[in-house]
């Protein structure tokens, strides 16, 4: 069985801008976010390094 909780890439935040009726995206992946595989919804708290994320994994899988 898998565990419940699982780092995951943090979704992409968009912060574009536009210019001669012209969108420019500027997206980009900052940090990690937990994903609760049973709830099938990721966390709202980010981490900036992955061994962050991992840890609290480690800990709300009770390792």
């Amino acid at each position: 069985m898998s565990d419940r909780y699982e780092v995951k890439s943090a979704i992409p935040l968009e912060s574009g801008s536009v210019r001669d009726g012209v969108r420019h995206s500027t997206a980009a992946v900052r940090g990690f976010q937990i994903f609760d595989n049973f709830e099938n919804k990721r966390l709202p708290d980010s981490y900036m390094s992955r061994s962050e994320a991992q840890d609290e994994c480690d800990r709300r899988n009770g390792r």
